[in-house]
């Protein structure tokens, strides 16, 4: 019996794919079908999978006629034999035990899906890596990891973990509902109204803190460095809305979540779109449908009081009010703000070579200043943080400020704190270490 139908959509990936495939072989779940869905590969990717099927008959070769990563998909759910289905893009790779583990417990608790952590994935000039684990729940979520959930009555789940890929889903769940994934053109976020749509189906589902599934970030083919990202976000929630929205069955409190999803979405693509398109106002035309659909959609929804400011941050309200006042003024004060960042950037990034760096703050921004730090080449020497309880902060030792800045007065200390961050700097100061020597982090360093 087939346990687990894996899907492995493909298009030029060549560099990845047999990294990829071996750890989707190597599985210690042996009942696996692996069904690889190749779009017009023109590297040696379609050749390399063949290689792969004649070698191992668990495998199957098959080609989508448009390049579309929904449609993709939708084939291998098609034609899945397996009682779950699994999805594992081919630029990235996963844990060996991956899908034994999470279909034993799928099995065991009867449910329609559960998923893993995952781990974004840097590669380092030495062919190694670094891997940054990302938690779905943290905080006083953390409850919800290895517990039986119903994200039917659980609508905050819409905000929670978009990605497709590191789970399973019970394949009859997915046809008895109805559940496909979009299928326009492209390779990017086809994968938002699939999620959406699971949420709202489903009965029974599980999280397990295990980052099992391990995501490249430094791949510049990343769905997340595509300039038309706003469109494809479009797509997903006009398909989304166009099939559920009156749905009488669905609590209106899903709608909410999706809805504040959407908004949030919705300005940072358009930034990313005007960014990307050099601030041209003739590629402004372009999208202008787009814009009047989301901000028709929006208008309604804060009129019928469906969500209001209270719903966002500060910076982001005030981005969609200047966006809905004019996108071409939003788009020359936008201008002047990538100048302030590059300008912050350039600062920021200077002196950091040869020295130790310390990050001061293990919270969520002592996380984004390591990822940061990791995705451009740099590695934490160690961490500093005034809360005595923590010794240790992502895989490495946790000082005290005061022995940090004692044995290490030469090191840069970088300050990650959104609330103290000014109050930890200068406390650096009053132990000694030079202004030169400190950097604060802020949102807009990348």
């Amino acid at each position: 019996m087939i346990k687990v139908t894996i899907i492995m959509p493909s298009l030029n990936v060549v560099n990845y794919i047999d990294e990829c495939i071996q750890s989707v072989i190597n599985q210690t779940l042996k009942e696996v079908q692996i069904i690889c869905v190749d779009a017009g590969s023109t590297d040696g990717t379609y050749e390399r999978l063949m290689n792969y099927s004649r070698r191992d008959s668990r495998i199957r070769v098959i080609m989508s006629n448009i390049k579309s990563y929904g449609k993709q998909i939708n084939m291998g759910i098609e034609q899945a034999e397996g009682k779950y289905i699994g999805i594992v893009e081919t630029d990235d790779f996963i844990a060996s035990n991956m899908f034994e583990e999470l279909y034993e417990l799928a099995e065991k608790n009867k449910l329609d899906f559960i998923k893993g952590d995952y781990e974004d994935v840097y590669s380092n000039a030495d062919g190694t890596y670094t891997m940054n684990p990302v938690k779905m729940f943290s905080g006083q979520l953390t409850g919800y990891y290895n517990n039986i959930l119903s994200p039917i009555s659980m609508p905050v789940l819409h905000e929670l973990g978009l990605n497709i890929w590191r789970g399973i889903y019970k394949r009859d769940f997915l046809i008895k509902n109805n559940i496909f994934l979009n299928e326009t053109k492209g390779a990017a976020f086809q994968d938002t109204a699939f999620y959406h749509q699971v949420i709202l189906k489903s009965h029974r589902a599980m999280f397990v803190e295990k980052p099992y599934y391990k995501y490249r970030k430094d791949r510049m083919e990343s769905s997340f460095r595509n300039p038309n990202t706003l469109v494809y976000t479009y797509n997903e929630y006009k398909y989304l809305t166009d099939n559920y929205e009156h749905d009488s069955n669905i609590n209106q409190y899903h709608w909410h979540y999706i809805y504040v999803k959407m908004f949030r979405e919705y300005v940072q693509h358009v930034k990313n779109y005007i960014i990307a398109h050099n601030y041209e106002n003739e590629k402004l035309e372009d999208i202008s449908d787009k814009i009047s659909w989301f901000d028709n959609k929006i208008e309604k929804l804060l009129s019928d009081k469906i969500i209001n400011n209270f719903d966002f941050s500060e910076d982001t309200w005030n981005d969609y009010m200047l966006l809905r006042d004019s996108v071409y003024k939003f788009s020359e004060l936008l201008k002047i703000r990538v100048k302030l960042k590059e300008e912050l950037n350039e600062s920021f990034w200077q002196g950091l070579e040869g020295k130790n760096l310390f990050v001061f703050g293990t919270g969520a921004y002592g996380k984004k200043v390591s990822d940061l730090l990791c995705k451009h080449g740099y590695d934490v020497f160690a961490y500093c943080d005034n809360n005595k309880d923590i010794n240790e902060f992502m895989g490495k030792k946790v000082f005290r400020p005061k022995q940090a800045t004692v044995k290490y007065k030469d090191a840069v200390y970088i300050v990650a704190n959104k609330l103290y961050g000014n109050d930890m700097k200068l406390q650096l100061e009053t132990m000694g270490i030079s202004f030169k020597n400190i950097k604060k982090y802020n949102t807009m360093i990348e």
